[in-house]
């Protein structure tokens, strides 16, 4: 369980966005909710234009902020990073199918924080 009482954050945010009810957070909890809600986008628009063959390097710098600004464990930043890190290497070797599976392999880490 995580500090505002969440088991996961991907669960808190996808039912407060069915909810689209954010009134009822603390301002700590509102701050996560957003900050998650902007990680999970900006990773989802990185996978699609990777997909499509466009290296979006300002995307990368963005989930790279992102990151550093979201409360998790080391094992999982490190994870997460990783997986960043292997998807720029690809993009940058044109191998945009591997860069999306890492990717998509971000976007599960994210979604169990």
């Amino acid at each position: 369980m995580n500090q505002w009482g969440s088991q996961k954050g991907h669960a808190m945010t996808a039912q407060l966005h069915e909810d689209h009810q954010t009134d009822h957070l603390s301002p700590e909890q509102n701050v996560y909710y957003h900050r998650m809600r902007v990680l999970e986008l900006t990773i989802q628009l990185l996978i699609t234009r990777t997909n499509a063959g466009d290296y979006w390097a300002e995307g990368i710098s963005d989930v790279q902020r992102l990151l550093e600004a979201i409360p998790m464990p080391k094992t999982d930043r490190r994870e997460a990073n990783g997986h960043l890190q292997n998807a720029v290497s690809d993009c940058q070797r044109e191998e945009f199918a591997a860069a999306t599976f890492e990717l998509r392999a971000l976007r599960e880490r994210v979604y169990r924080l």
